[in-house]
This record gives C-alpha cells, sequence and structure tokens, in this order.
C-alpha cells in the first residue's frame, strides 16, 4: 500500500505564482511556501519555468526557517531558456521533463522554497506546486529583485 493510498485528509494546495522582471534590475526569484504550526503539506509535484532568454540556476528546498533539510530540485540546477523543470524528479533530470511521483513532507514552520537565480532584465520566471494539505494554508511570499512584479495566480485549496 502507497503512501497516497493511506493518506487521510482529501483537500489538494495548489500554489502557482509569477514575477517578471521590470526594466530596473536583474536578480532572483523567490517562492516561499511556509507551513503554519499544525498544518501539513504532502508535497505531491511541482513544476519551475524559466522565462529567461539564457538558462538560469534554479533550485527547490525545503528548510526549517534557517538549515536546509532536503533539496527537492538539486543544487542549483541549470534550467534552459523558456525551459520547465518538474518536480521531484528521479534518474536523468532535463529540462521539460515530467515530475516522477516522489513525496515530502512539509509541517510546523517548514518552507519550500524556490530560487532562479540571476533572472535579466524584462524576463519572467513562474513557480507552481501541488500537495495534499491538513490544516491552515501556508503563507506566501513571491519577491524578485527592485521594479520587478509578483503575482500569486493561484494559492487555494480544491
Amino acid at each position: 500500500m502507497s503512501l497516497v493510498q493511506v493518506w487521510p485528509y482529501g483537500a489538494t494546495y495548489v500554489f502557482q505564482g509569477t514575477i517578471v522582471n521590470g526594466g530596473v534590475t536583474s536578480g532572483d526569484h523567490t517562492y516561499t511556501i511556509a507551513t503554519q504550526a499544525g498544518s501539513e503539506l504532502m508535497i505531491m509535484y511541482g513544476d519551475v519555468l524559466n522565462g529567461d532568454a539564457a538558462g538560469r540556476a534554479g533550485r527547490v528546498d525545503v528548510d526549517d526557517g534557517t538549515n536546509i533539510l532536503a533539496k527537492i530540485l538539486g543544487n542549483a540546477q541549470t534550467i534552459g531558456a523558456g525551459a520547465r523543470r518538474g518536480f521531484p524528479v528521479s534518474g536523468t533530470v532535463g529540462d521539460n521533463q515530467a515530475p516522477s511521483p516522489l513525496i515530502g513532507f512539509v509541517s510546523g514552520g517548514m518552507r519550500v522554497i524556490a530560487v532562479v537565480s540571476g533572472i535579466a532584465v524584462s524576463e519572467d520566471t513562474a513557480f507552481a506546486l501541488v500537495a495534499r494539505i491538513r490544516g491552515r494554508e501556508p503563507t506566501v511570499t513571491v519577491a524578485g529583485p527592485a521594479g520587478s512584479t509578483a503575482t500569486t495566480n493561484t494559492n487555494r485549496v480544491f
């Protein structure tokens, strides 16, 4: 019996956000999803889009607010220009690869943090996460360099 079959909670949490750099400066795009005390997320899958015209380093980590506990999407892997990277993955990792069924828990103040580094002026990124949820919805922070526009397109429980 798989973990999914015994997960007793039925709600699905979905986040999807974008950051578009303005004409001011380049820099990192960061998406942070923080669980609240007494709440849990079971990570199902997600996606990082590098909308830049050049390949950029991207990563997705789980931390406890201070220390990295797990790397969902490797050590600053290069995501090709205009490419997506699905997570979690196993085996060979490449652009536009579908995620494999790997599951992890995030709870009580832990965070999922996605970062795409060094995005150029007037370029964009996107991040998506789908998880099973128990408890309150997580808090979300979407941030880019000065002059960028951060948008949370979906942040809800289905």
